[in-house]
């Protein structure tokens, strides 16, 4: 997969499973409880100079590695990588 610069992907609902490489030129914005999940057997995300990658969610590990075969897996960030911080509120 790839994010050609210029151009944004959104994902805001559970973990996104990567069996493969992910290229990031352009913008990955992850909300709520979106995560970077590298799973399979060769999981790898490149956040490439000048990619941006935007974590404004409540999932504590917005990137994580499976339980399989950890070794193949990478987060390589040359680009920009953005955790901001997300209050929770819950109805008691």
């Amino acid at each position: 997969m790839t994010t050609p610069a210029a151009s944004t992907v959104n994902i805001g609902v559970g973990l996104t499973a990567i069996n493969k490489t992910w290229n990031n030129a352009g913008t990955v914005n992850f909300t709520n409880g979106g995560a970077i999940w590298l799973a399979g057997t060769s999981g790898t995300f490149n956040n490439q100079a000048g990619g941006v990658l935007n974590y404004n969610g409540f999932n504590s590990s917005p990137v994580s590695f499976g339980t399989l075969n950890t070794v193949n897996h990478m987060f390589n960030n040359a680009g920009t990588l953005n955790k901001m911080r997300v209050r929770q509120s819950r109805k008691v």
